[in-house]
């Protein structure tokens, strides 16, 4: 008898679990995992090279019942070179793991204000990409998400409290080898810059605003060509690592090396 039980129990799990199972299913251009329990859907991977320009639905409908578009999943648009733009809905709270991998034709992206995540190589070698904005409810970033973009000139970084990828042991810049990148503005609403935020990018300025009281371990570091730098007063959050001469590289003169700000920052 419980022999029976325990056979009905484990099929009535996995009758569950099939209920409640994504769907795969390609509505218009694009291909979803579909989640009845949330009823969320999520942008999965192309099985072909998209062209041109493409905006992802903020819902979709599938047997007459709505989905809302949450999610861009890991490889989506892997390696589609054709695409140009895409367009974003504000329902989008995540972007996965090499989403837009080596999307090499992509010239235009807006991220919009949603989206908490961005995960490894999201964005990695994009080398249309000249110029993006990071919103200011991004959460976390995975390890370099925008490496490689070779082309990327400017950064608008409006994150307020961001945590970049942290093995506990290396650090993984979210610009990681972008060698073009010489204007980073930081938004007058971010309290943290994050670890390796700047890390080895050719800016030669940084004006780091009056709400930013953390600074984390290598936002700044290697990056050689660095002259000036304004830190805001309350900046009290200052986290200590080794550095390498970076007084020199800013022209700061100071009464001891400790005592310059950026001694903990880089």
């Amino acid at each position: 008898m419980c022999k029976k039980i325990f056979i009905i129990f484990l099929a009535l799990a996995a009758g569950v679990g099939t209920m409640f199972a994504d769907k795969y299913v390609q509505l218009g251009a694009l291909y979803y995992n579909l989640n009845d329990e949330t009823k969320t859907a999520k942008v999965a991977k192309l099985d072909y090279d998209y062209l041109g320009s493409i905006s992802i639905p903020k819902s979709v409908t599938y047997n007459t019942v709505p989905y809302s578009v949450t999610s861009i999943g890991n490889d989506a648009f892997l390696g589609c070179s054709g695409l140009t733009s895409v367009t974003i809905p504000n329902s989008v709270t995540s972007i996965g793991d090499g989403a837009f991998y080596e999307c090499t034709g992509l010239t235009s992206v807006t991220i919009p204000n949603n989206v908490t995540s961005i995960g490894d190589g999201a964005f990695y070698e994009c080398i249309g990409l000249t110029s993006i904005i990071i919103p200011e409810n991004i959460q976390s970033t995975g390890k370099a998400p925008f490496g490689g973009c070779n082309n990327l000139q400017s950064v608008i970084w409006n994150a307020i409290s961001c945590t970049t990828y942290d093995d506990g042991e290396y650090v993984y810049p979210p610009f990681q080898n972008c060698p073009n990148i010489t204007s980073f503005t930081i938004g007058n609403k971010v309290k943290t810059l994050p670890r390796g935020l700047c890390y080895g990018l050719p800016i030669t300025s940084i004006d780091i605003p009056g709400s930013v009281n953390s600074i984390g371990v290598s936002a700044f570091r290697e990056c050689e060509d660095l002259t000036s730098v304004t830190i805001p007063n309350n900046c009290s959050q200052l986290t200590s690592v080794l550095i390498s001469d970076v007084a020199t590289w800013c022209n700061i003169k100071f009464n001891n090396y400790s005592a310059t700000p950026l001694y903990y920052a880089l």
